[in-house]
């Protein structure tokens, strides 16, 4: 299992130092602990309770090889585009198959870039052997 996870970890920071960040990424460095508490509280206002809620969820997937057809990533991409569940837990899988899926869940949440640092909870999901 430690070695999924590192591949994993290594898969997303080959991710990270190969993909240019996107023209209109945002920054999100600050400069104080006040300015980051004004920042996250700027977003939770914007922020229905629905998303608030769907943040604290975290959805498991069966990892593995999935066609583009499968009913079930549809049905995951539901999971991360229309609730914006909190996170994702990958049971099994290769690392391969769980970066496919992963940038495939990725850009139904909108991002464009195959970046980690570009797709927030998805990249840091859990593997599970």
């Amino acid at each position: 299992m430690k070695s999924i996870v590192f591949a994993i970890l290594m898969a997303c920071l080959q991710l990270t130092l190969s993909s240019p960040p996107p023209a209109d990424a945002q920054e999100t460095s600050f400069a104080s602990e006040a300015e980051a508490r004004q920042w996250a509280q700027d977003v939770l206002a914007k922020m229905p309770l629905e998303k608030k809620v769907a943040q604290l969820v975290f959805v498991d997937i069966t990892g593995g090889y999935v066609t583009d057809d499968d009913p079930r990533l549809e049905k995951w991409r539901r999971w991360v585009r229309d609730t914006g569940v909190g996170g994702v837990v990958f049971y099994g899988g290769t690392p391969r198959d769980l970066a496919s899926l992963r940038i495939a869940l990725a850009r139904s949440a909108g991002n464009r870039s195959e970046s980690c640092s570009d797709m927030g909870y998805i990249c840091n999901a859990s593997v599970v052997q």
